[in-house]
């Protein structure tokens, strides 16, 4: 089974202690993705993501330099239908989110993953090598400022709009890898500005293969 996007959205930002966006997702061997785009604080203040009241599993959380904070969560096999994806913060927080659902997924977490070094100025290459045939490269990454674009073999999942964004839900625009490689998402911005990108490989559920019994 190939892995597909079921559903993305980019909520608008808001400064808030909680954070309720409904979200729906369908289909099968379901996967859903939280980005959070955090306040610039000495540390993240989101303290933990749910939806439909099912607790989501941190991937990584990181401040880009002296910028804000993003993190990355990950839900096997969430609810169907429109549910409530809900952030908490600590305390009041400029909450950035963007969520994307896949299907044909296999229920396990990503195969690899690759958490790039933060760096400043005008672009962010993060690379991880698939494992399984078919896999996704997906990822979480950007920079400080809403002037960002996508750079070579990598699109929006959440809905984000080019060289109007600063952080996104990614992909590689040649899914799926047929092959175990090297793939790298890259995001870029014209102008100088601290970057910060997480990138996995995510397996697809695969088939079934039954055995052959000779008489």
């Amino acid at each position: 089974m190939a892995i597909a996007k079921d559903n993305g959205s980019r909520p608008a930002a808001a400064t808030v202690t909680e954070m309720t966006v409904a979200f729906t997702v369908s289909g099968t061997n379901r996967i859903l993705y939280v980005g959070i785009n955090g306040d610039s604080g000495a540390s993240d203040l989101t303290t933990g993501v749910t939806y439909a009241g099912v607790a989501m599993t941190l991937i990584t959380s990181r401040r880009k330099d002296a910028d804000r904070w993003q993190s990355f969560w990950y839900l096997l096999a969430p609810a169907t239908g429109s549910n409530n994806v809900v952030i908490t913060n600590s305390s009041s927080s400029y909450t950035d989110p963007s969520f994307v659902s896949l299907t044909g997924v296999k229920q396990q977490a990503h195969e690899a993953s690759n958490t790039g070094a933060v760096v400043s100025g005008t672009s962010l290459s993060v690379s991880v090598t698939t494992i399984s045939p078919n896999a996704w490269v997906v990822g979480y990454g950007g920079c400080g400022v809403n002037v960002a674009s996508f750079g070579t073999n990598t699109s929006e999942l959440d809905g984000a709009t080019n060289a109007n964004f600063n952080i996104s839900i990614s992909k590689a625009t040649d899914n799926p890898q047929r092959v175990a490689k090297s793939v790298s998402l890259q995001w870029t911005s014209t102008v100088n500005s601290p970057f910060d990108g997480t990138v996995l490989s995510v397996a697809p559920l695969g088939r079934r293969v039954f055995p052959i019994w000779l008489s």
